[in-house]
């Protein structure tokens, strides 16, 4: 079994069905909420989206400003979910919450509104892993 799908066993066995301090959303398809997430936030509060950085299946990557710490940049991707589309992004925000390793992109924040997520990821310059996979090929 791949390890992704082993987390995400982890993840979800984790989250009891029973509890009571249960948080909720309107994202699609989300049974369960990280604490890391800010529920019905504006993004806008904390950061400042600066131009698109990138463009994917799931939705458009910002570079970001904090409002917090001017110094801080990150990658803001902006995905609008559909169907059963939640549970999973919600399970990938867990893991990524989990996971401290300087090989590892950081997680600083995550944000709903609505049916839209936006995480905010360690930004790392030098454009997309496929684009640079391509260059070396």
């Amino acid at each position: 079994m791949p390890i992704v799908n082993r987390l995400k066993k982890f993840i979800l066995g984790s989250s009891s069905s029973n509890d009571n301090n249960q948080r909720s959303c309107s994202i699609p398809g989300a049974k369960s909420i990280p604490a890391v997430v800010k529920i019905e936030t504006d993004v806008s509060e904390y950061w400042t989206l600066d131009e698109v950085i990138g463009d994917g299946a799931f939705g458009s990557v910002y570079k970001a400003r904090s409002k917090l710490d001017p110094g801080k940049v990150a990658a803001a991707k902006a995905m609008e979910l559909e169907d059963d589309e939640g549970q999973d992004v919600m399970v990938e925000v867990s893991i990524l919450a989990l996971c401290k390793h300087p090989n590892i992109v950081e997680l600083y924040d995550a944000f709903t509104m609505g049916n839209r997520i936006t995480l905010l990821l360690e930004y790392c310059g030098g454009g997309a892993v496929d684009g640079i996979m391509m260059e070396l090929s």
